[in-house]
């Protein structure tokens, strides 16, 4: 085994350490995923996706297939070059990025749960009792941190095909148009 390895293993295994017993006043702002049990109906799902952050603009196409048992996402270049895979099963999280493009995929994974989930699962998942305030409405997600107040992500809706999701801590904003909706 490389020293390199081993240091990297030290370092990781104190900061795990100090994980467990450091006292936090607010819950983390990692959003979750949800059990593709909770969400909708089976169904496939066409997007383009746009991707604003730091002045920089990325698009992709996206397929969705929503199912009982598991989340399947494939997004496309806009030239049609594979660029990211991700499975979830409601347990574990398969992901395969093909480019050089550093995408928070688990994240924006979680987003897309948000603003696609019914309402019950949304509220089963983000318990004010867990440091999580929800707002919303037909028209709006908003996630906010409990105790401080403070906005974490927002979905508005603006038509039945397209919407925009922010996030406020990472500083990005995802709009997403729906091109195509199939029923499983």
């Amino acid at each position: 085994m490389s020293q390199r390895v081993i240091v990297w293993s030290i370092i990781l295994l104190l900061l795990t350490g100090c994980s467990l017993f450091s006292v936090t006043s607010q819950p983390a702002k990692q959003l979750l995923l949800l059990s593709p049990k909770e969400g909708p109906s089976a169904v496939l799902l066409k997007q383009k996706v746009t991707m604003e952050a730091r002045g920089e603009q990325h698009q992709f196409l996206v397929v969705i297939r929503i199912e009982h048992d598991q989340l399947k996402l494939r997004a496309l270049l806009p030239t049609g070059q594979p660029l990211l895979s991700l499975d979830y099963d409601g347990y574990s999280l398969q992901q395969s990025n093909t480019s050089s493009l550093v995408l928070p995929s688990e994240e924006i994974l979680a987003m897309m749960q948000f603003a696609l989930w019914p309402e019950k699962a949304i509220e089963k998942a983000y318990r004010m009792e867990n440091g999580w305030q929800l707002e919303l409405s037909s028209e709006q997600r908003l996630l906010f941190m409990s105790m401080a107040t403070e906005k974490v992500v927002s979905v508005n809706y603006l038509s039945n095909d397209e919407m925009i999701i922010e996030n406020y801590d990472h500083q990005y904003r995802v709009i997403i148009k729906t091109l195509g909706t199939m029923e499983l």
